[in-house]
């Protein structure tokens, strides 16, 4: 899921003629960078509740500094996408994953088990899309403020 905020473009394409680009564009970043932290508290939050001690998938959520037009809240977690999105017949069908009938694998103690799938237990997706306003609010505010400095 992506934030694009209207107007952005134009409006920085108006500060470098004035020229303040460098100055907008820090701003804009600083902006990004706050509101991304806006997101990740919100990914931790909603990330696998009731799990108690945080768990690994909550504790990888991490803030990674792109580039200077790109801020992402991700994690690396091998396993999830299938947290988000879930799996098999369970899993949001608008996402490509594994539509196999059933799972049948063996543990250590040789011990077998069989899944249909789990469901999606969506955390990152909800978490920008109830951050957007405050994401944008940060940039703005920031905005605000190298022009007034500048």
């Amino acid at each position: 899921m992506e934030l694009r905020i209207e107007g952005a473009a134009e409006l920085m394409s108006k500060l470098k003629r004035l020229g303040k680009g460098k100055v907008a564009e820090q701003a804009v970043h600083k902006g990004m960078l706050q509101g991304a932290k806006t997101v990740q508290g919100a990914a931790k939050q909603l990330c696998i509740p009731g799990k108690k001690g945080g768990g690994r998938l909550r504790d990888s959520i991490e803030i990674e500094d792109v580039s200077q037009d790109t801020v992402a809240v991700g994690t690396n977690v091998e396993y999830a996408v299938y947290v988000e999105y879930g799996t098999g017949q369970l899993g949001d069908p608008t996402v490509p994953h594994t539509t196999k009938e059933y799972w049948r694998y063996q543990d250590e103690d040789g011990n077998w088990y069989t899944t249909h799938g789990q469901p999606p237990r969506p955390y990152l997706t909800p978490a920008l899309s109830m951050s957007q306003t405050d994401v944008k609010r940060k940039v703005i505010a920031q905005l605000q403020k190298a022009i007034k400095e500048a």
